[in-house]
């Protein structure tokens, strides 16, 4: 590097100063997002917790950190998955597929109080379409 003119030197250990400093803020950054990601999950905001682990999850494939965060990678992959389940037994309650949707529901590896009060609903309303309970009661 004693070869570059000082201007380019100078600019060089500038730009390793920000990349130094950005490698410093990804644990930080990832962190943040992932909680807040949970945060919006476990609040039922799961359009707002979709957006915000897919843009974590790219952000963790963009910059090829899947050995670095595995356990986070992979509980990211059960969220977003559980987000599709949700929707997807949404959609069989709308279409009146209450014995689907409470099987989809079974699926979901972290319900949540949205989950929870959901299955309740679609047990009742099962109950009250068969007249008697869930599980032949």
């Amino acid at each position: 590097r004693d070869y570059l003119p000082d201007e380019m030197q100078s600019e060089l250990n500038q730009f390793e100063n920000i990349v130094t400093e950005v490698v410093q803020l990804i644990p930080g950054e990832v962190e943040t997002n992932y909680n807040q990601g949970i945060q919006l999950y476990v609040d039922g905001n799961l359009t707002d917790a979709r957006k915000k682990l897919t843009r974590l999850m790219s952000f963790i494939r963009n910059l090829n950190l899947e050995e670095e965060y595995p356990e986070k990678h992979a509980e990211i992959v059960e969220y977003l998955q559980d987000i599709e389940i949700i929707a997807a037994a949404n959609h069989a309650v709308r279409n009146d597929d209450l014995e689907r949707a409470l099987m989809l529901f079974d699926m979901i590896d972290h319900p949540n109080n949205l989950v929870r009060e959901r299955i309740v609903e679609t047990r009742r309303f099962l109950e009250m379409k068969t007249g008697r309970g869930v599980f032949g009661e």
